[in-house]
């Protein structure tokens, strides 16, 4: 590759604790709690997630950075 451009993609225009998208999270949170209740470390992960509900309250959320890497010849 003779020349790279690259892209970081992020959007970070949104309210990141806009109600619909902590909605959408708790219920996340919520699905994968419930996949804990049988593994030997099931109560560590259980309360991992709550504190993970509780901090979505507090800060928000925003989505990843992306990179995007383009090459040409």
């Amino acid at each position: 590759m003779q020349h790279l451009d690259y892209y970081e993609l992020k959007d970070l225009d949104l309210d990141p604790k806009e109600p619909e998208l902590i909605h959408e999270l708790e219920g996340i949170i919520d699905r994968y709690l419930q996949r804990t209740e049988n593994l030997d470390n099931g109560v560590e992960l259980h309360q991992q997630g709550e504190e993970l509900h509780q901090r979505v309250h507090h800060v928000g959320f925003h989505g990843a950075t992306s990179l995007l890497v383009i090459g040409k010849r």
